[in-house]
C-alpha cells in the first residue's frame, strides 16, 4: 500500500467553503468575506450615498473624496467629522443642512486600513489589492489556526511580496464572518442608458450617489434585467419540473416545501381549468422591518431623548411621561406626538392644552406625505400633531404651504425639536421640503404597491415566471392593502375557529391585487403621465380611497364602487367570504418517538384499560390485569377506513399507535384488520410476534 498524503490546505478551504452561504441575489455563487476588501467598499458606498445636503444628493466629486480622505484612513468616522469635511468644503452652513446619516457611521473600510499598514502606497495596484483580498480571505477562512495561516502566507513570503515581520502582523489581524452578496453580484455588468457605457454595479455606486436597490430598480441602468437573467434557470415547462428541481434554487427546506405544494397546486389547476392561467397573484408579507415589535416602552424612549434636554421645565415633563407610560396613555399616538413635539402644533408653534389634546375637533394627527399620495403611517417619519383647522387648510398637498414653511416660529420648532432628536432626520426632510413629488415620485409610491420587496417572494416569483409563458402575468398583492380593506368593510378576521383564514385571504388578495393592477398595471410612470397628468379628475388617483370609484380597463372591470342604486363589487366579495366551504390540505408524515405517556398505572390506579405492558420483555409482567401499565398510547399515523352493514356503512379516521405498532403494522401481513378489532395487548418479543384482540362485530 502506498500512502497518500492528504493535502490539507486543500481539504479545509473544502470544507469550509461547503458551509459558506450563497448570495441573496444569485444562487449558486458564494458570498463575500464581510471584511473583503470588495464587501467594505460596496458597504461604505451604500451608506454614504444617501447622504444629502438641503434634501440633495451631495456631488460625485464630494462623495469621492469623502471615501478618499476620510474613509480610506480605515477609522470609524462619525457624523461629526462628515459635516466638519464638508463645511471645509464649503459645501454647507450648519449641521442642519445635513441629512441622510446617523451620529455614526455604520461601516468602516477597516480591513484597508489594516492592509494599507502593511503594503503601504502599494495598496494602490491592482496586483497588490488581489492579494490582500486573497489574504482576507485566508484570514477569515483560518481565522482561528494562527499556524495554518503562518503556512500558507510563506509562499507570499517565497515570492517576497511579504517579510516575515509582516506575515506576523497580518496574523495579529482578527478577519471573521461571512457578507450577504457575492463578487459576481457587486461586479455585475450593466448599460448606463445615457451614455451607453457599460458599467459594473460597484462602480455605478462609486460614480453615481445611488445605493444597491436604487440602481437596481433605476430606469436609467439595465441591472435589473441583466440581474433576472443571471438569476433565470433552465426549468423546462410547467408540467415537466420536479421537486428536485428546486434544489437549484437558494430556498430554505421549510420554504422549498410549500413552493413545491404551490407548483403542484398550480399544475391541478392547469389540469382542470384546461389552459394556464392569465394572472398569477403572490402575496406580499410585511418586511422583517415591519413586523419587529417595539423592545422599549415609549415612555422610555422619550426619557432616554429628554436625558438630553437641559432646559428647566424638563424636569416636570419627565414626571408626566413616567405617568403616562405607567397608565398606559402613552400607547395614544396624540399622546406620543405631543411630547416629542414638547406639546406645540407643528403647523402653527403654539402650545397644546393636555386637558384639550383628545378632542377631535381642535387637534389632528397629519400626514405630511399626504396619504392620496402614499400609504405612510410611521409615527417617527410621516405622522404630526397639528390643529385640526391647519390641517383642513392643508389639505392633500405636498409641500407644505410656504405660510406654513416660512413661518418664523414654525421652522424655530422644527429646528429645535430635530436639534434635541426629539424628531428624526426624514421628519424634518419631509417638514422642510420645497418641490412638489415629480412624476417619478409618485410613480414610485405606486410601485411600492406593486413590486415585491422581500427576496423570499422574489424567489418565489422569479420561479414561476420562468415556468409560464408571457400570456401569464405574475401580480404581487401587498399584504398590508388587504388588511386595510378588511378593516374598510369590515371583514373580520379570526384564526381560532379553523384555517379557512388563509382561503380568505387568498381570495382578498386577488380581488386587491386585481384592482391595483388594472388600474395602475405594471408600469406606474404611465400611468402618472398619460392619465393622472392629463385628466386628475377622471383618473381618480388617490391610494387611500382606491375603492371609491370604479375601476376599469381595455374593457375589463376590475372593481364597481358602491352607490344607493347599486351595491357594487363588494356585495359580491362578501358573499364570496360567507362561504365555508375551502378544501384543507396537510401534510403527510409519520410521528416518531415514545409510544406512550411516560406515567406508568398499576392495574388498580385506573379504570381506564392498560394497553402497553410495564416491561414488555419479562413474561412475568405482561399481564396488565394484574401489574397495569400505559394507558396513553401515542399515535404515529392515521387511515381511513369503511366499516359497517352493507345498508349503513361509516367512514372513519382511525389511528395506528407510534413505531411500535406502526412497524409491526408494516410485517405483519392482514395486520390492518387484527388491529381494527380493538386490540388489547399487541406486542413485540425477540422470537414472536404475540396479537391478542377482541373482536366487536365489524363488518369490514
Amino acid at each position: 500500500n502506498i500512502a497518500q498524503k492528504i493535502d490539507i490546505e486543500k481539504t479545509s478551504e473544502a470544507f469550509i467553503e461547503n458551509l459558506i452561504r450563497e448570495c441573496t441575489y444569485i444562487s449558486g455563487e458564494k458570498v463575500l468575506p464581510k471584511n473583503s476588501l470588495l464587501y467594505e467598499k460596496y458597504c461604505v458606498l451604500n451608506e454614504i450615498n444617501n447622504i444629502k445636503i438641503k434634501g440633495e444628493p451631495i456631488s460625485k466629486e464630494l462623495k469621492q473624496g469623502l471615501y478618499q480622505d476620510l474613509f480610506e484612513t480605515g477609522k470609524r468616522i462619525t457624523r461629526k467629522k462628515v459635516f466638519e469635511y464638508l463645511y471645509s468644503k464649503g459645501a454647507l452652513e450648519s449641521d442642519i443642512q445635513l441629512s441622510g446619516i446617523d451620529i455614526n457611521i455604520n461601516n468602516s473600510l477597516s480591513s484597508y486600513g489594516k492592509m494599507y499598514a502593511v503594503f503601504g502606497e502599494k495598496m494602490k495596484e491592482d496586483r497588490i489589492k488581489k492579494i490582500a483580498e486573497d489574504i482576507i480571505r485566508i484570514g477569515t477562512i483560518y481565522g482561528d489556526s494562527k499556524e495554518r495561516m503562518k503556512d500558507i502566507l510563506k509562499k507570499y513570503v517565497d515570492e517576497n511580496i511579504l517579510t516575515e515581520k509582516q506575515v506576523k502582523r497580518i496574523i495579529g489581524y482578527k478577519f471573521k464572518d461571512w457578507g450577504r452578496l457575492s463578487k459576481q453580484m457587486l461586479q455585475l455588468e450593466g448599460v448606463d442608458k445615457e451614455t451607453g457605457e457599460i458599467i459594473t454595479l460597484i462602480q455605478a455606486m462609486w460614480e453615481y450617489s445611488k445605493n444597491l436597490m436604487e440602481l437596481l430598480y433605476s430606469d436609467q441602468f439595465t441591472f435589473k434585467e441583466e440581474l433576472e437573467k443571471k438569476q433565470k434557470k433552465e426549468l423546462g415547462t410547467l408540467q415537466d419540473i420536479e421537486a428536485e428541481d428546486l434544489d437549484e434554487f437558494y430556498f430554505s427546506a421549510p420554504v422549498k416545501r410549500m413552493v413545491w405544494q404551490t407548483i403542484l397546486l398550480i399544475k391541478e389547476i392547469e389540469k382542470i381549468m384546461k389552459g394556464a392561467p392569465e394572472r398569477v397573484f403572490i402575496e406580499m408579507t410585511r418586511a422583517e422591518d415591519d413586523k419587529k415589535q417595539r423592545k422599549d416602552s415609549r415612555g422610555k424612549k422619550l426619557l432616554e431623548l429628554y436625558k438630553e434636554i437641559r432646559d428647566t421645565e424638563v424636569h416636570e415633563w419627565k414626571k408626566e411621561i413616567n405617568q403616562a407610560d405607567t397608565n398606559g396613555t402613552l400607547k395614544s399616538k396624540k399622546m406620543y406626538l405631543y411630547y416629542t413635539q414638547m406639546g406645540r402644533c407643528m403647523y402653527t408653534g403654539e402650545e397644546i392644552d393636555l386637558s384639550d389634546l383628545f378632542n377631535d375637533n381642535l387637534y389632528d394627527i397629519d400626514h405630511i406625505y399626504p396619504r392620496s399620495f402614499v400609504k405612510d403611517d410611521n409615527l417617527e417619519n410621516n405622522l404630526v400633531l397639528v390643529k385640526k383647522q391647519k390641517n383642513q387648510d392643508k389639505l392633500d398637498e405636498y409641500p407644505i404651504k410656504e405660510s406654513i414653511r416660512h413661518y418664523e416660529k414654525v421652522t424655530q420648532l422644527w429646528r429645535m425639536l430635530k436639534e434635541k432628536k426629539l424628531i428624526s432626520e426624514e421628519k424634518y426632510k419631509r417638514l422642510t421640503g420645497n418641490t412638489p413629488f415629480t412624476d417619478e415620485q409618485r410613480a414610485g409610491f405606486i410601485a411600492r404597491q406593486l413590486v415585491e420587496t422581500s427576496q423570499g417572494t422574489k424567489g418565489v416569483a422569479d420561479l414561476l415566471k420562468q415556468l409560464f409563458t408571457e400570456e401569464t402575468t405574475i401580480v404581487y398583492a401587498k399584504a398590508r392593502n388587504v388588511s386595510d380593506f378588511r378593516k374598510d368593510y369590515d371583514l373580520v378576521k379570526c384564526r381560532s375557529i379553523n384555517d379557512f383564514h388563509h382561503a380568505n385571504d387568498a381570495y382578498l388578495n386577488i380581488v386587491v391585487g386585481n384592482v391595483y393592477y388594472t388600474k395602475f398595471t405594471q408600469n406606474p410612470i404611465n400611468f402618472i403621465r398619460k392619465e393622472f397628468n392629463v385628466d386628475k379628475k377622471k383618473a381618480h388617483y388617490n391610494l387611500n380611497k382606491m375603492f371609491n370609484w370604479n375601476v376599469e380597463r381595455d374593457g375589463r372591470v376590475a372593481w364597481i364602487a358602491s352607490t344607493d342604486e347599486n351595491p357594487g363589487t363588494i356585495a359580491t366579495v362578501k358573499k364570496v367570504m360567507g362561504k365555508n366551504t375551502p378544501m384543507i390540505t396537510r401534510r403527510s408524515f409519520e410521528v416518531h418517538g415514545a409510544i406512550a405517556d411516560a406515567t406508568l398505572y398499576s392495574a388498580s390506579s385506573t379504570k381506564e384499560k392498560s394497553y402497553i405492558p410495564l416491561k414488555q420483555a419479562d413474561s412475568r409482567m405482561l399481564d396488565m390485569n394484574k401489574y397495569g401499565g400505559y394507558t396513553k398510547v401515542k399515535n404515529s399515523y392515521y387511515f381511513l377506513v369503511e366499516h359497517g352493514k352493507d345498508d349503513k356503512r361509516v367512514r372513519s379516521l382511525e389511528g395506528v399507535p407510534k413505531k411500535y405498532y406502526a412497524n409491526l403494522y408494516l410485517r405483519l401481513m392482514g395486520f390492518m384488520y387484527v388491529y381494527l378489532e380493538k386490540p388489547m395487548i399487541i406486542f413485540r418479543s425477540e422470537m414472536q410476534l404475540v396479537c391478542v384482540y377482541k373482536a366487536n362485530g365489524r363488518n369490514m
